[in-house]
């Protein structure tokens, strides 16, 4: 009887402990089920987000490449801009030098003037000099010539 006794405590006791441990299983596979699903979904939603920042990725490129083509026709402008803008420079400084070439010609065409103007009164004045000695030269010698006529 001490044997059947002993038997039957050990069977409750395993029992106990086998009931024990399926609890614990129990326990472990609820738990492994819900960190499987909190898994699941945090996985999901974290391939959602990679979508989702992929699709936003693409389009900052998108978006970063008309923008640099948007610079790139601006930078194109600014430079034909500043280009023309130097062409209309040079253009400006070369013909204020023409109108101070012009200017200056047009002062000194004035002093020429007035230098000729005086040259030619002064070589008039000369002229009439040199005809007012030719003139009394020519009355003195009519003069003689009518005196060596008359005597």
């Amino acid at each position: 009887r001490k044997n059947l006794s002993d038997v039957m405590y050990k069977q409750q006791n395993v029992q106990i402990l086998f009931n024990h441990l399926q609890d614990e299983l129990a326990e472990y596979e609820k738990r492994f089920k819900r960190e499987e699903k909190t898994y699941e979904q945090l996985l999901q939603t974290r391939k959602k987000d990679l979508k989702d920042s992929e699709a936003t990725l693409e389009q900052v490129i998108k978006e970063n490449l008309w923008l640099a083509q948007e610079y790139q026709i601006s930078q194109n402008c600014y430079l034909n801009s500043k280009e023309d803008l130097t062409e209309l420079y040079d253009n400006r400084i070369r013909m204020e030098a023409s109108v101070r070439d012009y200017q200056q010609l047009c002062v000194l065409q004035s002093r020429m003037r007035r230098a000729l103007a005086a040259y030619l009164s002064q070589r008039g004045l000369y002229g009439q000099a040199g005809l007012a000695r030719i003139q009394a030269a020519s009355q003195e010698n009519a003069q003689k010539i009518l005196a060596v006529q008359v005597g």
